[in-house]
Order: structure tokens, then sequence, then C-alpha cells
């Protein structure tokens, strides 16, 4: 079965949240592909799902596991326009268009240890709707500035980013939303490469030091990615 060879990235670079968790499931459904995983941390963890129409000539296939998924997903980026997919034998997967060829070695199940058994448990009770492009600058000083982490707080209906403390230079990005409630969660830098996998909008879920969850829906893609809050007894 083909597919275009950035779409499929797309999928990779979602379920992984960018390489992040190195081993991946792949099970073609009957309705599309779809991977659930969490990291061998247990600190994050993400459900894609691609529809078949994505795909041309799509088929079901048994369910095969990516062990290196940020070496995956730079194999994929070497491809431009259709690929096609081949399972060779339970071990291999091969990718191939007109001009090259990659043979992947697969994980064996017997050793894939980070599935989700079940779909995990949201108890955010807020939403907010965003796009990239209001949390940007954020994510810039996350980066830059937040020594791997940052505070989310939903206060009088504004979405804040606040960086640093009162030992530090503080940052704070800040966002009207127009949403009731009230929520404050610290999390860790890996927010940054959940977002940079998101084509623009998406929903951020929230409640105070309760995991936040990021949600996306798109012609193609659902994904939902989940992110254990940092929890501390003093205040930053």
């Amino acid at each position: 079965m083909k597919i275009k060879s950035n779409i499929l990235c797309d999928f990779v670079r979602k379920a992984s949240i960018e390489g992040t968790i190195n081993t991946i499931d792949m099970e073609f459904t009957k309705n599309g592909l779809k991977s659930s995983v969490k990291s061998v941390d247990n600190l994050s963890a993400t459900t894609t799902f691609l529809k078949a129409e994505a795909f041309e000539n799509y088929e079901e296939m048994d369910k095969l596991f990516i062990k290196n998924t940020l070496t995956f997903i730079n194999y994929l980026k070497s491809f431009k326009g259709d690929i096609t997919l081949e399972r060779i034998n339970d071990s291999v997967l091969n990718i191939f268009n007109d001009e090259r060829e990659v043979q992947v070695i697969l994980c064996a199940e017997s050793i894939f240890d980070n599935g989700l058994d079940k779909p995990f448990d949201n108890k955010a009770e807020i939403s907010i709707n965003l796009n990239k492009t209001d949390i940007a600058q954020a994510m810039k000083d996350i980066s830059s500035y937040g020594e791997g982490r940052a505070i989310v707080e939903l206060a009088d209906k504004q979405l804040s980013f606040i960086i640093g403390d009162k030992t530090s230079d503080m940052f704070k990005n800040k966002i009207q939303t127009g949403v009731e409630g009230e929520a404050r969660v610290i999390i860790n830098n890996i927010i940054i490469k959940t977002l940079s996998t998101i084509d623009d909008d998406f929903t951020l879920w929230l409640k105070s030091d309760y995991p936040i969850s990021i949600t996306e829906e798109t012609p193609l893609f659902q994904y939902s990615c989940i992110i254990a809050p940092i929890v501390e007894n003093d205040k930053i």
C-alpha cells in the first residue's frame, strides 16, 4: 500500500513525540493506522490514529513495532512523494519508491513493553481551544529560559505560561480565552515537542495538579497526548 512519506512521518512524529518515545506500535486496523504507547518513565502517553483514506490501496496488516522512532523519522524524511510499505516478514518492513529503498528491522513483539492496554483516563475538566500561533512565544521562552519546566495557569479567563520564579528572571505569556474556571499545573518541556507535531488547532485540557492533555483532530488525524505534571510541595 502507498502513502505520502510526509503523512506517515507526521504519524510517527505524533505517536513518538518527536522520537521521545523510542518504540511505538503500528496497528493497521480496518479503518486506519493506530498507535497507543507510553514513555518508559510513564510521564507521557499518546494515542494516534490515521484514517485509511490517507493511503492508496489500504489493507489491514499485522501489528508491527518500530524500535528506534527517531531514526525511522529520519528515514521517512529522506523520501519525497509517495512510498510503498511492504511487510517482508515478521522482522522486516520494506519502504520504497522508484528512486530509493530502505529495509527496516522491526522490534520483536515479545520485547515491546510500553504499549497502552487501554485508553488513558483524561481527568482534566477544563478545555481551551488554541492554535500554535497563540502559544508560539511561550514555547520559545520555555525552550530558552524554562530550565525544563513552566507553570500553566488559568484564572479570570486568562491562560498564562509562566517561566521562572522569584529567584530568577520571570516570563509570563498571557492569552485571553473567555474560558471560565481555575487551574494551575507545572509541566516539563516535553510539551514543546508535543506541540511541534500539531498542525495548527488543538485543545488543551487542564485540572490543577493533574496531567494535562492535548488533543487534535484533522481531516486525516485523531491525536491525543497526556503529560504528567510536576508535583511540588512548595509553589514556584
